[in-house]
């Protein structure tokens, strides 16, 4: 895929125009919305059980987001053996079962990977590439059981004060 303007994949459940995960540099005042949890309907969306594989994409504004509801997860979405060249690289909100097996994103702008209140996050194989330092924000006081690749560490990864010790290997 090649100059893809938005994202190269992206499941987005969330309709209320502002994301709960602010963007590098983007104040909170009328951007980041507030975290309402609705009852499930029949008109809740369900995304669930998808893989990718083989997917090379260039020049797109970002190579993966994933979001999700806090009511309804997006669920088990496996990306496998495939290389994004992007602007921004990942983003994963309210998300179950998420693995990216032998991914490698480049991307040029902002934090190469996010993770907000999701739990069961295997990006042991990621490979981030930037200029800048690859970067790994893990927030949200619901993500639970988030694997990271190994070699980030020390500055390159941020881990807020609300997600439990155990929840990230």
């Amino acid at each position: 895929m090649i100059n893809i303007p938005t994202q190269t994949i992206g499941f987005n459940m969330f309709y209320e125009g502002a994301s709960p995960v602010l963007e590098d540099g983007q104040k909170e005042e009328g951007n980041k919305a507030p975290e309402k949890i609705f009852p499930v309907t029949e008109e809740t969306p369900i995304f669930r059980n998808i893989y990718f594989k083989n997917i090379n994409a260039v020049n797109s504004d970002e190579a993966i987001t994933i979001n999700g509801l806090a009511e309804m997860n997006i669920k088990n979405i496996v990306i496998e053996d495939s290389q994004f060249d992007t602007k921004k690289a990942l983003t994963i909100v309210d998300a179950d079962g998420i693995t990216l097996k032998n991914v490698n994103l480049t991307y040029s702008e902002g934090t190469g990977a996010v993770v907000y209140n999701s739990k069961n996050v295997d990006l042991s194989t990621l490979q981030l590439q930037s200029s800048q330092k690859p970067t790994i924000k893990v927030l949200g006081n619901k993500t639970s059981a988030v694997k990271l690749p190994k070699e980030v560490k020390g500055e390159q990864l941020s881990i807020s004060k609300e997600v439990a010790k155990n929840a990230v290997k």
